[in-house]
């Protein structure tokens, strides 16, 4: 299972939306926050309904969507950014901005989910190792407990007899 707390080091402003559509969580970038102009409502209902791939909300920032196959379709929707041959937003930012193109975006999140994978693969080993130890020492706890208990039943039997 994909942890969500792993997307809280993108760069970019993101919102992880369930496939019915619900807030999963969503968080300002590490380096870019969202701007005010792109916290407005037409901008930020729109990552609820954004198709996969690129588009423009209603203010003119570039929606960038890719489904997270690894949280039961999840959608991740980067959004607030201005990206060649998408955004038609102008003007400055309150905050820091980056006017890039749409490869870079998706080059950045593949790398950074192939990250995440490595991660998600290395704790699973982990936990697949601990479970096996865990294992062996439970297997060690019943063998003794077993011939603690057949020593008693066979001190109790012998006393018996020897009445």
């Amino acid at each position: 299972m994909f942890p969500p707390a792993m997307l809280h080091t993108l760069c970019f402003p993101w919102t992880l939306v369930s496939s019915a559509g619900e807030l999963i969580d969503a968080q300002d970038g590490t380096l870019f926050k969202l701007s005010a102009h792109a916290r407005q409502p037409p901008s930020t209902a729109y990552c609820f309904i954004a198709p996969t791939g690129w588009f423009k909300c209603p203010i003119g920032y570039a929606v960038y969507c890719r489904e997270v196959m690894a949280m039961a379709k999840a959608r991740l929707v980067l959004h607030g950014l201005k990206v060649t041959g998408v955004s038609t937003v102008s003007g400055k930012s309150d905050a820091l901005s980056l006017k890039t193109n749409t490869s870079e975006i998706e080059n950045y999140i593949a790398k950074e989910f192939a990250a995440f994978a490595q991660v998600e693969d290395y704790l699973t080993n982990i936990v697949r190792r601990s479970v096996h130890e865990v294992r062996n020492i439970n297997k060690d706890i019943k063998s003794v407990t077993d011939t603690i208990l057949n020593e008693i039943s066979e001190k109790t039997f012998a006393s018996i007899i020897l009445r």
